[in-house]
C-alpha cells in the first residue's frame, strides 16, 4: 500500500511538472508570438493598413462576417417571435441557405461568434484581429502537440511552433482567406487526440478535436480525415509492428472516436454535404497533367526557403534553419526518425503530383491548398531533429552544406529570379547556423551543456529571424511583396468608409425593406447586397445552388463560373420573370427595354450611381394558367425557352408524368412545342473570315491566327433584343489555355452598338464546371441590329455544334404580356423576416391570392427541398419550376398561402450530434471510472505502446 501511494505521489508530481513545463512553454511562445508580429506588421502600422486584402477577402469574407454579426443580434427575437431558425436568406443571390452557404466562410468557427457584439462599420478591426488570435491559437495547438507526443524541450518546441505559425502559407493564404487558418489550429489537436488514443486509451481529446474540424469548415475536414489516416498509418507500422492484435485495439478506437466526433459535428457536417452534393462546381469534366510544369520544380527546393510559391497555392516559406533539420531527418537513423521521414516523403510526393492535389482536393481540380499540412509535418520534424542540430557532426555537416549549395545553384535559374535574394538570405542564416554550431562542437570546453543551451538560444533566434525575412519579403511592396493590395482602414472601416459606398446601399435607401423587391445591373460591387441589406440577382459563394447553375448554362448566359453570376446579361425576359425592379448601370446601352431612370429627386445620388425602374415590375409570386414539362421545354434554343416563361411556367420535376396527372385533374391546360406561337424570330445569316485570317468550313473554324475575327450578317429586326448563339464550343491546338478571352461586338450597320466579353473556361480551368453553349445578347436596340464579330482569342480549331442569330422583338407585345402577369399575383406577403431587417432572413413566407381559373404559382425564389407548403392549411407539394424557381399548384379562387423553411439535413443533424454528446459523456464517464480503478490496483496502465 505504502509503494502505491509513494508511486501515485510520484505521478502527481511529473504530471504538476509537465503543466508547470507547457504553461512556461507557451509563455515564452506568447512572447515570441508578439515580437514577430509586431516586426512583421510594422509595415501595416506604418500604413495604416488593415489586414483586409482587396478582391474575395472583401466580396465573400469581409461581408459574410458583417452578415453573420448582424444574423446573429437578430437572432434571440426572431426565436421569440416565430420560434424558428431564420435560415433562409432573401438577399443572398436569388434566395439561398444561410448555413450552408456562409458555413464555409464564418458559420461554425466559434471565434466568429464575436461578430454578433462588433457593429457593422467597424467589423474589418475584428476582421483583422481574429485572423491574428487564429494564428496564436494554431501555434498553441502546435506546442501542446509537442508537449502530448513527449517532446518538452522548450526552445525546440518554440522554434516549431513560430515557424508554423508564420510560415509563408499563413501570411499568403491565411490572410487572404482566414478561414485557411482553422485546419491549423484543428490538425495538431486530432493528432494529439490520437497520440492520447495510443498512448493512454483516452479518447475525449479526439471527439472533441474531430468534431470541432467538422463544425468549423467541411473542406479542410476532408483532408484532415486524410492526412490523419496516413498519421495513423505510420505511427501504427512504427509502434505496433506485426502486432495484429495491437493494430485492430488502436484502429478500433481512432474510428469510434473519430465517429463520435463526426456524430457531435453532423448539425452542420450534413446540411453542408447535402448542399454539396447538389453544388455546381462538384460535377465538371476537369483535366488536368500528370506532372506540373518544368518552373514548378525548378522552384520547388528554393520556395521551401522562401516566401514565393513555386505555384498554385504551394506557399511553403520555412525558415533557412529548417534546411539543416530536414538534411538530419535522412542521416539520423532510428524508428522515430523513421516515421516522421515516411510523412515527410509522403508529403513531398504528394506537393510534387498533381494526382495528389486533386485528390487532396475533394476530386474537384488540382490545387495545393493542402499545404499547411506539410507545414506541420516541417515544422514537428525541426522540433523532432533540434538536439542533432545542435550536436551536428562533421558527416552532417558535409551534406547540409551539400544542400544549402544545392538551393543556391538552383536559384541561378532566370525561373527562380524572384525569390533569388529573398532565399539567399535564409540560406546564408542556415550557413550561420551550421558554423556555429560545428565551432561549438569541435572547440567547447567547460561547461558543455550551457554553451549548447546558449546555440539553442541563437538557433531560436534565428528562426525568428528567418520567417521575419519571408514574411517581409512577401509583404513589402517594395521588395516585390503584395502588401499594396490590402485596405487600409479608412477605406474599410468607419460610418463613412468607402467599403459601404456602393450601388447596393444607395437602393436600400430608396427602397428600404418593407416589400420585397430585387436589383440587378453591370458592375455590381461584389456580393454587396448581403452587405447591405438589398436583394438582388448576385451570388458569389462557394457552395451554390446547382439548379440556379442549370438555369444559367440552358439560357446560354455569358458566365463560364458554376458559383459566380451578377446579372441576367440585361436580357430584359429574364429580368422581367426574376422580379427585377432596379438596374444599376453607369453604361445606358446596357439598360433593358422598359427600364426608366430614376429622377434625382428619387435617386439623391443619381449623378455616381444612376438607377433605373422597371416599369413592369413584378412581385414575388405569379399565376400561371399555362404549364408546359420540362421534355417539351427542352426542345426548344435558349431565346425561344426564355420567352415561354413569360407565358408559361415550366415543371421541371423528374417525376413529371405525376405531375403532370395533378395539372390535368386541376384543369391546367398543358402546352406541347407545336402549340406554341413565339415572337422571337432566326435570321438567316452570313458568315465570313474578316482579312481572311480564319477558314470557315461548316461548323469548324480554323483561326490561322491569334484574335482572328469572323463576321455574321444578316438583316435583323429593329425594335428587338438580338442574340449570336454559339452552342456546344471545342477548341482545339497543341496547347490549349486555361481560359480564352472570347469577345462579340454587335453592329447597326457601321455602328458598333455593343461588346460581350467572356472568359470562357476549357477543361484545363480548375473552375470548369462544362458550360460550353452561350447566347452573346446585343442588349435592346430601337434601330436593327445587322452584324455580329466574334474574335477568337487564339489560332486553333473551333468546332461548334450549333450556331444560329435570335431576334427577340420587344415592345408592345412584350409589354402585354408583362401586364397580364401582374393581375394574378401573391399580395400581402408576409417573409417573416426582423422589423427593417439588414439580413432579409426568415424561416417561411406566406400570402394571399385569388385566381380566376386552375393555376401554377411560381415563386421567384431559387427552389430548394427544404421548403415545404400549405395551400388553405392543406399540405400541397412543392415543385421545381422553370428550373431553377419554385411552384404550387392552385385551383380556381381565393387561397392563403403558407411556406416554411428548414436547411436540408439540419434535424437530422442535430439529433446526430445529441447522440453523440451522449455518447461522448458516456465514454468520458466510463474513462474517469476506469483511472480510479487503474490507482486503485495500483496500475500505470492503459492503451500503451
Amino acid at each position: 500500500m505504502y509503494a502505491v501511494k509513494k508511486e501515485k505521489k510520484a505521478e502527481s508530481r511529473m504530471d504538476r511538472q509537465l503543466r508547470a513545463s507547457f504553461r512556461r512553454c507557451a509563455g515564452i511562445y506568447s512572447l515570441l508570438f508578439i515580437v514577430v508580429l509586431g516586426m512583421i506588421c510594422s509595415y501595416f502600422a506604418v500604413r495604416n493598413l488593415s489586414l483586409v486584402l482587396g478582391g474575395d477577402p472583401v466580396a465573400q469574407h469581409l461581408r459574410a462576417l458583417i452578415y453573420y454579426g448582424r444574423w446573429l443580434r437578430e437572432l434571440p427575437g426572431y426565436l421569440l417571435r416565430e420560434h424558428r431558425l431564420p435560415a433562409f436568406s432573401y438577399s443572398i443571390g436569388l434566395g439561398s441557405d444561410i448555413l450552408t452557404t456562409l458555413h464555409f466562410y464564418v458559420i461554425g468557427d466559434p471565434l466568429n461568434l464575436l461578430a454578433a457584439f462588433v457593429p457593422t462599420a467597424y467589423m474589418a478591426y475584428l476582421y483583422s484581429i481574429l485572423i491574428i488570435l487564429r494564428m496564436y491559437l494554431a501555434g498553441l495547438s502546435f506546442v501542446f502537440l509537442c508537449f502530448t507526443a513527449g517532446r518538452t524541450d522548450t526552445k525546440a518546441v518554440n522554434a516549431g511552433a513560430v515557424m508554423y505559425v508564420f510560415s509563408a502559407y499563413t501570411i499568403f493564404a491565411g490572410w487572404r482567406h482566414p478561414f485557411f487558418l482553422n485546419p491549423m489550429i484543428c490538425l495538431p489537436l486530432v493528432i494529439a487526440g490520437a497520440e492520447k488514443v495510443r498512448r493512454e486509451g483516452s479518447h475525449t481529446l479526439l471527439c472533441l478535436s474531430v468534431a470541432l474540424s467538422v463544425i468549423s469548415n467541411f473542406y479542410f475536414f476532408y483532408m484532415i480525415v486524410l492526412f490523419t489516416i496516413c498519421f495513423a498509418l505510420v505511427q501504427g507500422i512504427s509502434c505496433f509492428g506485426k502486432d495484429l492484435r495491437k493494430w485492430l485495439s488502436y484502429l478500433l478506437h481512432l474510428l469510434l472516436a473519430s465517429a463520435t466526433g463526426v456524430m457531435i459535428g453532423a448539425v452542420m457536417l450534413l446540411p453542408v454535404i447535402m448542399a454539396f452534393l447538389n453544388n455546381p462546381r462538384s460535377a465538371s469534366g476537369y483535366i488536368f497533367d500528370p506532372l506540373y510544369t518544368g518552373g514548378y520544380y525548378l522552384k520547388f527546393f528554393g520556395s521551401m526557403f522562401s516566401f514565393w510559391a513555386p505555384g498554385d497555392f504551394c506557399y511553403m516559406g520555412f525558415p533557412g534553419v529548417a534546411l539543416i533539420a530536414f538534411v538530419l531527418l535522412f542521416c539520423v537513423r532510428g524508428r522515430k526518425t523513421g516515421r516522421y521521414r515516411a510523412l515527410f516523403i509522403l508529403c513531398i510526393a504528394a506537393l510534387l503530383l498533381p494526382a495528389a492535389g486533386y485528390v487532396l482536393n475533394g476530386f474537384s481540380y488540382v490545387t495545393t491548398r493542402w499545404v499547411w499540412v506539410f507545414t506541420l509535418t516541417a515544422s514537428y520534424c525541426v522540433v523532432l531533429m533540434w538536439d542533432e542540430m545542435l550536436r551536428i557532426r562533421r558527416p552532417q555537416v558535409i551534406a547540409c552544406v551539400a544542400a544549402i549549395a544545392l538551393a543556391a545553384v538552383l536559384s541561378l535559374h532566370p525561373v527562380c529570379a524572384g525569390s533569388r535574394i529573398n532565399l539567399w538570405i535564409e540560406l546564408g542564416m542556415a550557413l550561420l547556423w551550421m558554423i556555429a554550431a560545428a565551432f561549438v562542437n569541435r572547440n567547447a570546453t567547460g561547461n558543455r551543456e550551457k554553451t549548447l543551451r546558449q546555440l539553442s538560444s541563437a538557433g531560436l533566434a534565428l528562426v525568428c529571424a528567418g520567417v521575419c525575412v519571408n514574411c517581409l519579403f512577401g509583404l513589402v511592396t517594395e521588395w516585390g511583396g503584395m502588401g499594396h493590395g490590402y485596405r487600409s482602414y479608412d477605406r474599410v472601416a468607419g460610418d463613412n468608409a468607402e467599403q459601404f459606398d456602393t450601388e447596393a446601399a444607395l437602393i436600400r435607401q430608396i427602397e428600404g425593406a418593407d416589400v420585397f423587391y430585387r436589383y440587378s445591373g453591370k458592375g455590381l460591387s461584389g456580393n454587396a447586397s448581403v452587405q447591405d441589406g438589398a436583394p438582388s440577382t448576385q451570388f458569389y459563394w462557394s457552395l451554390a445552388n446547382g439548379y440556379v447553375s442549370d438555369f444559367f448554362e440552358e439560357m446560354g448566359l455569358c458566365y463560364s463560373y458554376g458559383n459566380a453570376f451578377a446579372a441576367f446579361d440585361d436580357r430584359t425576359i429574364l429580368n422581367e420573370i426574376a422580379g427585377v425592379k432596379d438596374f444599376y448601370t453607369l453604361e445606358e446601352e446596357h439598360v433593358p427595354f422598359g427600364y426608366e431612370l430614376l429622377s434625382s429627386e428619387a435617386n439623391p445620388e443619381a449623378d455616381r450611381y444612376p438607377i433605373y425602374r422597371n416599369g413592369y415590375t413584378l412581385p414575388l409570386g405569379i399565376a400561371f394558367g399555362n404549364i408546359m414539362l420540362q421534355e417539351e421545354y427542352n426542345k426548344l434554343d435558349p431565346a425561344a425557352k426564355q420567352e415561354v416563361l413569360l407565358t408559361h411556367a415550366v415543371i421541371s420535376e423528374k417525376t413529371q408524368q405525376d405531375v403532370l396527372q395533378s395539372a390535368q385533374e386541376k384543369g391546367l391546360a398543358v402546352y406541347s412545342v407545336q402549340d406554341l406561337s413565339l415572337a422571337r424570330t432566326v435570321q438567316d445569316f452570313e458568315v465570313k473570315a474578316v482579312k481572311g485570317k480564319a477558314v470557315i468550313e461548316g461548323m469548324r473554324v480554323t483561326a490561322l491566327e491569334d484574335k482572328a475575327k469572323i463576321r455574321f450578317t444578316f438583316d435583323g429586326t429593329p425594335g428587338s433584343e438580338t442574340y449570336l448563339y454559339l452552342g456546344g464550343m471545342e477548341y482545339q491546338a497543341d496547347h490549349v489555355p486555361e481560359r480564352l478571352p472570347i469577345s462579340v461586338k454587335a453592329y447597326c450597320g457601321k455602328e458598333k452598338v455593343m461588346t460581350r466579353k467572356l472568359s470562357w473556361f476549357t477543361p484545363r480551368e480548375e473552375w470548369y464546371v462544362g458550360r460550353n453553349s452561350f447566347m452573346f445578347p446585343s442588349g435592346y436596340r430601337e434601330e436593327a441590329v445587322t452584324s455580329f464579330t466574334l474574335t477568337l482569342p487564339k489560332a486553333g480549331v473551333y468546332t461548334f455544334a450549333d450556331m444560329q442569330v435570335f431576334t427577340q422583338p420587344l415592345g408592345e407585345d412584350y409589354a402585354a404580356k408583362a401586364r397580364t402577369l401582374q393581375v394574378e399575383t401573391l399580395e400581402n406577403v408576409n417573409l417573416h423576416t426582423s422589423a427593417g431587417t439588414t439580413t432579409w432572413a426568415g424561416a417561411g413566407l406566406d400570402g394571399e391570392i385569388t385566381v380566376t381559373g386552375p393555376s401554377l404559382l411560381c415563386l421567384q425564389l431559387a427552389f430548394s427541398p427544404g421548403w415545404t407548403a400549405k395551400v388553405d392549411g392543406k399540405k400541397v407539394p412543392v415543385y421545381r419550376t422553370d428550373t431553377m424557381f419554385m411552384g404550387i399548384l392552385l385551383e380556381k379562387g381565393p387561397h392563403v398561402i403558407e411556406m416554411v423553411y428548414e436547411t436540408p439535413g439540419f434535424k437530422a443533424g442535430l439529433l446526430l450530434t445529441v447522440a453523440g454528446l451522449c455518447i461522448l459523456l458516456i465514454v468520458r464517464r466510463n474513462e474517469k471510472a476506469k483511472r480510479k480503478k487503474q490507482h486503485r490496483n495500483g496500475s500505470a496502465g492503459g492503451h500503451r505502446a
